[in-house]
């Protein structure tokens, strides 16, 4: 997602991803070399306290695998970092009631 932003917004200057130690180190290493500089990668526990201040935090399929509580304390984290003016957006996946007349094989896919 990063890197698709960057390529789309040249004002994003600086973007940084956060995710597990092997999942950063692996993102890093295909980084298209055009945006080194604009793309950075911080391995980050999202139960410690968000080290980074950033004007909007993208939280990608994150919350959907956690607990109610375990993800009001993911976001809490956030928060407490966050500058007044910054933003969360959250991109996850919404599971809807079931529909007899949705394919077996969509309502799989969205479950």
């Amino acid at each position: 997602m990063s890197v698709a932003l960057a390529k789309a917004h040249k004002n994003l200057t600086k973007l940084v991803v956060q995710d597990y130690k092997h999942t950063v180190e692996q993102g890093e290493a295909q980084l298209p070399s055009e945006l080194t500089g604009r793309v950075s990668f911080m391995p980050h526990n999202f139960f410690e306290p968000q080290p980074v201040k950033a004007d909007v935090y993208i939280m990608r399929h994150i919350c959907h695998n956690w607990s109610t509580e375990n993800s009001a304390k993911i976001i809490q984290n956030i928060v407490q970092g966050m500058k007044p003016e910054s933003k969360i957006l959250l991109v996850e996946v919404v599971v809807v009631p079931s529909n007899k007349e949705e394919s077996s094989i969509a309502e799989r896919y969205m479950r």
